[in-house]
């Protein structure tokens, strides 16, 4: 068990790489198609391109990957977690199926 999640995360880590490349890749593309020919400025290289990335990510505050969406959702959800816990599994069906019937009453209501 433990080997297979060592290559779960080890391939996990490979497609985050390969992803970012590949976005950095695009970046680099799209900046030498369309701006040397709008602008008159250069051409960038693949390095270049990876300190734009960064930038923008600084710029725009989307640091934190996966754990960080979903790090802020404790705090906001915490009074479920803090209400489920003293219920037997039963009692957490139930209530997790009168959330998800409100959503969709809700959802309906929205559509018509």
């Amino acid at each position: 068990m433990k080997k297979k999640n060592c290559f779960r995360i080890t391939l996990h880590v490979i497609g985050g790489i390969v992803i970012m490349a590949l976005f950095v890749a695009a970046i680099m593309g799209l900046w030498n198609l369309l701006i040397p020919a709008i602008t008159g400025w250069s051409c960038i290289n693949y390095w270049q391109a990876l300190g734009l990335a960064v930038l923008f990510r600084l710029l725009t505050g989307h640091f934190g990957g996966h754990f960080g969406r979903h790090f802020g959702h404790r705090g906001r959800h915490r009074h479920l977690h803090e209400r489920m816990h003293g219920m037997s599994r039963e009692e957490r069906k139930e209530f997790i199926m009168k959330r998800l019937n409100r959503f969709s009453d809700e959802q309906a209501n929205y559509e018509e």
